[in-house]
């Protein structure tokens, strides 16, 4: 049985979006193996911190880091 771990930031993604990630995980599965095995994704939520790059934009929203004073 394959088994899927994610690490997310805890309020970054939405319920529905987390539900189209795990069907989107589960085909990746099946494309690979060729058939429909039973697919267990746990989607981890962590608090999250400063970026490691406060300099440099987010990949996903483009956005700068602003730090809060």
């Amino acid at each position: 049985m394959p088994l899927i771990k994610v690490k997310l930031i805890d309020d970054v993604f939405a319920p529905e979006q987390k539900r189209k990630a795990i069907a989107e995980l589960t085909r990746a599965i099946v494309s690979v193996q060729g058939r429909q095995p039973v697919t267990l994704v746990v989607i981890e939520e962590e608090t999250g911190g400063a970026p490691l790059f406060p300099d440099e934009s987010s990949p996903s929203t483009g956005e700068r880091f602003q730090p809060s004073n």
